[in-house]
């Protein structure tokens, strides 16, 4: 075990203040990584000042954000010293705008000349080109670009953002995640290469597809995505609020069962679109809740592996069972000991993460910076690709994730070069690809879900049965020379089937095993049912979403892809740590812990104040004035900085001034007056918004079955390429069985013949009944 952090000896200058780069270099730090934060002199990150203070002089949530990290007061202009500091780095990260280096005197040139290994990732709202890229924006007007300002607990509701700056943080991850894959592809020549990082794609790509989505219904006939009722999600109970969240119709099924309500079984599509009996359902629904308390209704659903948690906050979160036994908060990020903050989202079984020093005082080490030698060894973050591969080219990952989070961590890892080998079984396939599909597309229905095929690109597909000892043993011979293993089931199954991290590691010491479990591996939770809405939920993101009069609002799963991009951060650093030691180990990613770390700053707020910070709908105490406003076919949302841009209103009141336009007329007007605003967009429109058009954020790839569909890419781009974010379609059920049993595995044709009939292996799933349980509908 190393008490170094898997990425000791990484140098990182970063450039950057607010919580999107910092938190990039914060998770990065957390590895071990020596992050040297530059700031101005005198003045700081701004976010040192945005309350509530701690002991310190700063801000609790700077506090956070900055564990971990050497503090250098340095003005950018200021040549000979950050000369100093970019010759001797391995990775900057930097969020100055597009072109904002330039303007400080450092473009690409100089640079090159400075350090030509030096890796940039770059973060700006838009990306460092396109028609939008100087557009002004907030968080807010962001958010509603992509679709994240949305009715949530009613379709008729006013559409409410997000709260707690959670596209800051996504934003962050998506940069950790480009920065370690950029050093990995600049490992073989030596050349650094640049990251462009777009905080709206970064935000799309956070987003459960509604193009996809749309793309199913429209085949069918069936128009445009609408949004829907969530019949119980976030409910009173006798003490509290309570998640109740319901993915498959069984769980649907089970919960009328347990509230003795077996008449609306039949229902729940009905209820979803509002229909008539949703106030009766509703009522019975209260009357039950009402006699039982939150632990009462939490123990009752789990049994029935309904996943239901309570909807915490800053007060209640750090008081769940599960972290009063499995440690997560703590103190260590904060000089004066005085702000409980989130721990990490992460635990390396080989290179453990931890506080190794409390945020720093502004300018604290710019001496000890500058006494350091000028000329260091270069940092390698593996092998890197042969030429003119992608940057993950070589390394082989065997998939044994399902649902969202652990498949879009492989997704991506697919389309950065890596052969992805899917393992799935005739008799449980993917539960996903019964997501958002009907049997009305065809008996191969279950090959239609656009949604299950966004998260699975980039793989290959082999079907195992593991509850046989054939199954099983294949899956051995599949990981003796596989470079990582990714599984996101409960705790306690991948241990039933004999492949826990113990008995992995003895067959393949250089394997890195990335588990994602919702809970974590132990804890009273550890057993626990949850999927991204139970997360949002435990983890704090409801309590902040909504209106303050309205009950807390889930945000309606976020936290999967969220999720996924940390376990990448994770993965890219044991395997960097692997490629330097040899040494396998077990990366932890459980997923409401990553969650509380986006959505940990109302805890930090409550240690400071007492208070339980509010949800605030769309308001913004750092602005004039925001919000959104309907216009005479739709809603615009408008953040007003100053008076200045309240001027361009021309006195007028700004929902008058709206209500008078159409949404595409009142965000141009306002727009061109650098006033930062979006039109709310139907999910449609992305596919041709030109900012994602002229920055090809859409791959357009054909499936054999669906045909061509238009997939989400990613929010980075490489300067190295890949030139196209995806590499190829979904595989279809069993696709790959024999390319990879015979050739990876040697099997002969006979013995894939024998594999077959006894099940083992197939390509289509056993049991599709006439019912309409599979598809979730």
């Amino acid at each position: 075990m190393s008490e170094r952090g898997a990425l000791a000896g990484l140098r990182v200058v970063e450039l950057g203040s607010g919580i999107a780069a910092p938190y990039a270099g914060w998770l990065l730090a957390a590895l071990g990584a020596d992050v040297v934060k530059v700031e101005p002199p005198g003045i700081g990150d701004p976010l040192r000042r945005q309350g509530p203070l701690a002991a310190s002089g700063s801000s609790g949530l700077f506090e956070y954000l900055n564990a971990n990290k050497r503090s250098v007061a340095l003005d950018v202009r200021d040549g000979p010293e950050l000369d100093r500091l970019l010759t001797r780095a391995d990775l900057l990260v930097e969020d100055l705008g597009p072109g904002g280096l330039a303007v400080a005197g450092y473009p690409d040139p100089r640079l090159d000349e400075l350090n030509p290994a030096l890796v940039r990732v770059r973060l700006s709202d838009f990306g460092q080109d396109g028609p939008f890229r100087d557009v002004p924006a907030t968080g807010f007007t962001l958010q509603a670009m992509a679709g994240w300002v949305a009715p949530r607990t009613r379709p008729d509701s006013v559409p409410v953002q997000v709260g707690g700056d959670l596209q800051e943080y996504v934003a962050g991850v998506f940069s950790a995640v480009a920065a370690l894959t950029a050093l990995r592809a600049a490992g073989r020549t030596g050349r650094g290469v640049v990251a462009d990082v777009s905080k709206l794609e970064a935000a799309h790509s956070a987003l459960p597809p509604p193009t996809l989505y749309a793309h199913t219904l429209r085949k069918l006939g069936w128009g445009s995505v609408s949004a829907q009722h969530r019949p119980l999600d976030v409910v009173a109970c006798k003490d509290g609020w309570v998640g109740i969240n319901m993915l498959t119709a069984q769980q649907w099924e089970d919960m009328c069962l347990l509230f003795g309500m077996p008449e609306f079984i039949d229902e729940w599509a009905a209820l979803k679109q509002g229909g008539p009996r949703l106030g009766e359902f509703a009522a019975k629904a209260a009357e039950w809740l009402e006699r039982h308390t939150a632990d009462e209704v939490i123990e009752l659903c789990q049994a029935f592996r309904v996943p239901s948690i309570p909807v915490s906050n800053g007060a209640t979160m750090p008081r769940l069972p599960q972290w009063q036994e499995r440690p997560f908060f703590h103190t260590g990020a904060s000089r004066g000991g005085d702000v409980l903050t989130p721990g990490f989202p992460w635990r390396l079984s080989g290179t453990p993460v931890g506080v190794r020093r409390p945020a720093p005082l502004l300018g604290e080490h710019t001496g000890e910076v500058a006494a350091e030698p000028p000329v260091r060894a270069r940092w390698i973050a593996g092998a890197g690709p042969p030429p003119g591969e992608p940057p993950l080219a070589g390394l082989k990952v065997v998939d044994l994730a399902s649902f969202w989070a652990g498949s879009y961590l492989t997704c991506y890892l697919g389309a950065m070069g890596a052969d992805v080998v899917k393992v799935e079984s005739v008799q449980r396939p993917d539960g996903f690809r019964y997501g958002k599909t009907f049997r009305e597309l065809g008996e191969d229905w279950y090959e239609r879900s656009d949604v299950w095929q966004g998260t699975n690109l980039n793989k290959r597909d082999v079907t195992l049965d593991l509850n046989s000892e054939r199954g099983r043993e294949l899956l051995r011979r599949l990981l003796a020379d596989a470079d990582m293993l990714v599984e996101n089931y409960s705790a306690r199954v991948v241990e039933a089937f004999g492949f826990g991290f113990d008995a992995v590691h003895e067959l393949n010491p250089r394997l890195v095993m990335v588990r994602l479990p919702g809970f974590g591996l132990e804890g009273p939770w550890r057993d626990n049912v949850g999927f991204g809405h139970a997360f949002e939920q435990g983890g704090g993101l409801a309590w902040m979403t909504g209106h303050p009069e309205l009950p807390p609002a889930t945000p309606g799963g976020y936290a999967d892809p969220v999720v996924g991009m940390h376990g990448a951060v994770a993965a890219l650093a044991a395997l960097a740590h692997r490629d330097r030691t040899g040494e396998g180990q077990l990366v932890e990613v459980p997923q409401i812990e990553v969650v509380a770390c986006t959505g940990g700053g109302q805890v930090i707020e409550h240690s400071l104040t007492g208070a339980v910070p509010m949800r605030r709908g769309n308001a913004d105490p750092r602005a004039l004035d925001q919000g959104v406003y309907r216009t005479t076919d739709g809603w615009v949302a408008v953040t007003l900085r100053g008076e200045a841009e309240r001027d361009a209103l021309g006195g007028d009141d700004l929902a008058a001034w709206c209500a008078r336009r159409t949404s595409a007329e009142a965000a141009g007007a306002l727009r061109a007056a650098g006033v930062p605003v979006a039109a709310l967009p139907a999910p449609e429109s992305y596919l041709t918004h030109p900012q994602l058009v002229e920055r090809r954020y859409f791959t357009p790839l054909t499936h054999p079955v669906t045909g061509r569909v238009e997939f989400p890419g990613w929010p980075m781009r490489y300067s190295t390429g890949p030139q196209e974010h995806h590499r190829s379609p979904a595989p279809t059920l069993g696709q790959d069985n024999a390319a990879i049993l015979t050739g990876r595995l040697g099997l002969d044709a006979d013995e894939l013949a024998e594999l077959e009939r006894q099940q083992v292996i197939g390509t289509r799933p056993k049991g599709l009944g006439a019912s309409a349980k599979e598809t979730g509908r």
